[in-house]
């Protein structure tokens, strides 16, 4: 039972790292999104 144990608290380890590296990805998406549209804006401007 406890490898089990412990091969269910490792997978959970990696799902939880798993899903943080996804969440950074979608954060620098949206600022990298955000950032363009900043920029554009300016552009269009004369800013």
């Amino acid at each position: 039972w406890l490898a089990i144990y412990q091969l269910l608290i490792g997978q959970n380890r990696l799902y939880m790292k798993q899903r943080e590296l996804q969440d950074v990805r979608t954060s620098l998406r949206a600022a990298a999104n955000l950032l363009a549209f900043e920029l554009r804006q300016a552009s269009a401007s004369g800013g």
